[in-house]
């Protein structure tokens, strides 16, 4: 067919509904040379780590607040939110409203919004979708409010504590940029801080 190079992504072994990794060994065995690796942090909900002492504080700043955890359902106030930060990092979300809107409403029960909201104003927030056995966050997001009072802490705790209590594992996806040759130490440690600890997300690349 004309092919000369393949790129593959495994599937990390969190998101496998029965362990099966037969695709490392036939990589293996052509000779496929890993080009990427991304780490990314999952908890083990059946024996998690405890939260440490930083983050409980953030927690409990965030209450003592008056921040309020709660899911809501529609995207717009988020959606902005999540425009306004990543905006200061000079990027942008990589699915716009409309799209979000779509998925959600495709996948109402898989695809969830839940917040930390301040006088009624959506202060931080995750998007997560829900495998069943794992609860993956996505679009991770706070505003500079939602900083200084440890909103987004307040939302990670209620999804490992209650929403997501009763999954197998809880991944707030990877905090590497540039192929997986720069860490973002500030996400990660917040990830840590809350259990997590590292997944490898790998890319394989193989030549004929």
């Amino acid at each position: 067919l004309g092919v000369n190079r393949l790129l593959y992504k495994a599937i990390p072994y969190i998101f496998h509904r029965y362990a099966a990794q037969e695709d490392l060994y036939a990589l293996f065995r052509f000779n496929a040379k890993i080009v990427r690796r991304d780490v990314s942090s999952s908890i083990l909900l059946e024996n998690p780590v405890d939260v440490s002492k930083l983050r409980t504080r953030k927690i409990r700043k965030s209450i003592k607040s008056g921040v309020v955890f709660s899911e809501e359902h529609d995207l717009l106030e988020y959606h902005a939110l999540l425009v306004s930060v990543l905006s200061k990092f000079g990027t942008k979300p990589v699915h716009s409203l409309t799209e979000l809107e779509l998925l959600k409403s495709r996948f109402p029960h898989q695809i969830r919004l839940f917040c930390a909201k301040l006088n009624g104003v959506i202060i931080a927030g995750s998007l997560v979708y829900d495998f069943g056995n794992v609860a993956h966050t996505q679009y991770l997001a706070s505003s500079e409010v939602g900083r200084e009072v440890g909103a987004l802490d307040l939302v990670l705790a209620n999804l490992r504590d209650e929403i997501f209590v009763d999954r197998t594992y809880l991944s707030f996806g990877i905090s590497t940029e540039e192929n997986g040759h720069y860490l973002n130490e500030g996400l990660i440690f917040q990830k840590e801080g809350f259990g997590g600890r590292a997944i490898c997300h790998d890319f394989y690349e193989l030549n004929f």
